[in-house]
């Protein structure tokens, strides 16, 4: 939630002081109000926070792509909540326009990652993959699992995360 989100950006050297925000979100920042002195400026009832709304639209347009693109009819629910967190994650991988830097992506400001075309655009999401790795016995049994590729793993040790097609639960690999 939000306080993740603050989190993630005091790792990253940063002091959130204010948020604005929709009137809607105003039961859930009291508590972070008082423990990490930040000021909410919340919309007036029934208004919406512009840069906010636009950012969703946005989020919901590339979503919309990223399915047509894909070969099927329909996905299960697993693979839209990491297709939302596919979007918006790769939002940051490039300088927003009129962002606090032409030359530095979000993506390194906050969470000091660079982003690694080898590493992280190996497969397009949705992609039909056999992936490796995961336990190896000596016996016949198959050393990779069919799946379908969801993303790079945010892990420092690397891998990438698939939606294995036996057990519908998503892997590292």
């Amino acid at each position: 939630g939000v306080d993740m989100f603050l989190r993630r950006y005091n790792k990253g050297g940063y002091k959130v002081t204010k948020i604005h925000c929709d009137n809607e979100f105003v039961p859930i920042t009291d508590e972070m109000m008082d423990e990490m002195n930040v000021t909410v400026e919340p919309t007036p009832p029934g208004g919406h926070e512009p840069h906010s709304e636009r950012n969703n639209r946005t989020i919901k347009e590339r979503m919309r792509v990223a399915h047509a693109r894909m070969p099927y009819s329909a996905i299960p629910r697993v693979m839209t909540e990491q297709l939302a967190e596919n979007v918006t994650e790769k939002l940051n991988w490039f300088p927003a326009n009129n962002g606090i830097s032409k030359y530095y992506s979000p993506e390194q400001l906050v969470d000091h990652r660079n982003v690694n075309y080898k590493r992280d655009c190996v497969a397009e999401f949705g992609a039909y993959i056999h992936g490796s790795g995961g336990e190896t016995t000596n016996n016949m049994t198959p050393r990779t699992l069919e799946g379908v590729y969801i993303r790079p793993s945010r892990s420092s040790r690397g891998g990438h995360k698939i939606l294995n097609l036996n057990t519908k639960k998503i892997i590292t690999r």
